[in-house]
């Protein structure tokens, strides 16, 4: 089975508070073998300070996730991890600045968390967003 095909589970709108921001993101489900997202962050005050696209596809077998921060296409990040039972999936690009690694975990039905990883400034770093559907 396609890896892809099996992360219908973070189709939806999802929403939390980040570091006094509050962060939007919303996804589609997989048809077609391919994932869109966009995403926007607000400051307390409304304003936009943020906000990215991804696309998630799948060819030849392989899964890749290209974040678009701005709008504008960053890096390719490849599947590493993807466990479909604990409905997590771990996209990784070590030649990236910050992030070097997304994971995305349905933690809870209505409960997603996203957290990236790497190095950043010489310093590991870690950011965590803890979101939950909007119905």
């Amino acid at each position: 089975e396609d890896p892809l095909a099996g992360m219908g589970w973070i189709a939806g709108a999802w929403k939390g508070d980040v570091g006094g921001e509050t962060f939007w993101t919303q996804y589609t489900p997989p048809d077609g073998g391919l994932i869109l997202s966009v995403s926007k962050t607000l400051a307390p005050d409304g304003r936009a300070t943020f906000f990215e696209f991804e696309r998630w596809t799948s060819r030849d077998g392989k899964v890749t996730m290209t974040p678009y921060p701005g709008g504008e296409q960053s890096v390719d990040f490849a599947l590493q991890g993807w466990d479909p039972k604990v409905k997590k999936a771990v996209f990784a690009n070590p030649k990236h600045d910050f992030p070097q690694t997304l994971a995305y975990e349905l933690v809870a039905e209505d409960n997603l968390v996203i957290q990236l990883e790497g190095v950043e400034g010489g310093r590991p770093a870690k950011l965590r967003f803890d979101l939950r559907r909007v119905k």
